[in-house]
């Protein structure tokens, strides 16, 4: 199932860039923390220029399962792209995410889903006329309800992106 659902976002990715002229893809590795388990992932950010600076964002994260644990991370931002000079921009952001953990000790096993929001800020290095180094952090909101294991977290993404 998981497989499947990876395959149909990709798929819904590669779709909508091939339609875009201002876009960009990008793929990163993820590093959490206050989390125990399932630190480290890998991800993919799509971003569609919008007019006056902005952009839309849509990422996804897929985190290294670790001891039975496997977590997953989608969002939507809104970011606005400041041109510091030629070759560097920063980007401040905030957007909505959805976070998904499954926690698979026997005997029990637990599956949480949360909402929230997230805000940060990014890097953009420009290495080519298409191609890019992508730094970002962000801060993950998750709805208090939750456990107290699942609690809050800071993300960093490092990552090579291209223009579309």
């Amino acid at each position: 199932m998981k497989k499947n659902l990876f395959a149909f976002v990709v798929f819904l990715i590669c779709c909508v860039s091939v339609q875009a002229q201002k876009s960009a893809l990008i793929m990163d590795l993820a590093y959490r923390n206050k989390f125990n388990y399932t630190n480290w992932g890998v991800g993919l950010q799509y971003k569609y220029n919008l007019p006056a600076n902005f952009r839309a964002a849509a990422d996804f994260v897929a985190y290294f399962p670790e001891e039975s644990s496997f977590g997953l991370d989608f969002g939507i931002n809104l970011q606005y792209q400041l041109h510091v000079c030629n070759n560097l921009s920063i980007y401040p952001f905030a957007g909505g995410i959805m976070s998904n953990h499954s926690f698979s000790a026997i005997p029990n096993n637990v599956n949480e889903t949360g909402f929230g929001l997230n805000f940060g800020a990014g890097i953009e290095y420009n290495v080519s006329k298409k191609g890019f180094l992508n730094f970002d952090y962000r801060y993950n909101l998750i709805d208090k309800k939750k456990n107290a294991w699942y609690t809050d977290y800071s993300l960093i993404r490092i990552g090579y992106g291209v223009r579309f």
